[in-house]
């Protein structure tokens, strides 16, 4: 059975990122039939369409907060905050109910949420301004069509569409051109060893838009590697994250691939489809970046 509880937004992150793990409820109807296998979606009511979906793997009741303590550190249930600041706002909460009713502690597993990327399906792009800068930050898995995004909806004389790949990829960079060509020429002549997406990121984004603030245009930045930024206060402009689901993103890399190498032996296609599955992990990191953006 599937059922829903509204929360406010500080528990909706807590959730989210995955501090909290136990919702206490009043003992009352609907919390009686809630069961062990269910699932609960706890919608933000601060804020309209957000949700965590969870998995209940354990229920409890208890007769007061003493005995609820007892059992569970308080941190599962409100994060790094005092057990005496839990009863207060169980008092603030439920008021005199709390002597005429017992709690339930519903323990459960994070199934997902309206940020996350999904394995199986496809969400909308998110999309939030930062600051007012002329920059926009295009990120996503690979295979996700952050390409093909920049192409339809930023294919015009106003932006200044830089592709990583084309500057860090040794053999793409062979046949890149325009802006791409000059900052991987530029890049490499500054620097004895080439910054490494994973490691430098700050330090390449920072290169980037300093390089391209001499051109009176928007700067489109297309990268799978914003998650991995250090500081992520250093991010001007807009953010648009594609939630492509990973199924989709796996799938268009193997065609890719086949299409970009048609004389491949199918030994070399099934090692690099084999390697091409660490994207069921990889994508995780994206959604703590989504997490991170959306704090923000």
């Amino acid at each position: 059975m599937e059922y829903t509880y509204n929360i406010i937004n500080d528990v909706y992150y807590w959730m989210l990122s995955k501090e909290k793990n136990i919702e206490v409820r009043l003992l009352k109807e609907k919390s009686a039939k809630i069961h062990i296998g269910d699932y609960i979606t706890f919608n933000n009511q601060d804020k309209q369409g957000k949700y965590i979906k969870v998995k209940v793997i354990n229920k409890e009741i208890f007769n007061n907060s003493d005995e609820l303590l007892n059992k569970y550190d308080v941190n599962r249930m409100m994060p790094k905050h005092t057990e005496e600041e839990l009863k207060e706002l169980l008092n603030k909460i439920y008021g005199d109910q709390l002597k005429k009713r017992k709690l339930v502690a519903f323990e459960f597993k994070y199934i997902t949420s309206d940020l996350e990327i999904e394995e199986k399906n496809d969400k909308e792009p998110y999309i939030k301004e930062l600051t007012k800068d002329k920059i926009i930050n295009l990120t996503g898995q690979s295979g996700s069509g952050k390409s093909t995004y920049a192409k339809k909806n930023l294919n015009t004389n106003d932006y200044l569409i830089i592709d990583t790949d084309d500057i860090f990829n040794e053999e793409r960079f062979k046949n890149a051109t325009g802006i791409n060509k000059e900052l991987g020429k530029y890049l490499r002549e500054k620097y004895k060893e080439l910054p490494n997406l994973g490691n430098d990121f700050d330090i390449i984004y920072n290169e980037i838009v300093d390089y391209c603030s001499k051109y009176n245009k928007t700067i489109v930045i297309d990268c799978a590697q914003f998650h991995c930024i250090k500081e992520i206060t250093k991010l001007k402009g807009k953010i648009i994250i594609l939630r492509t689901s990973i199924d989709t993103c796996y799938q268009r890399c193997i065609n890719r691939y086949k299409e970009n190498n048609q004389n491949a032996s199918e030994e070399e296609i099934y090692k690099y489809t084999e390697k091409k599955k660490s994207i069921y992990s990889w994508y995780k990191y994206t959604n703590e970046f989504i997490l991170k953006i959306d704090r923000l």
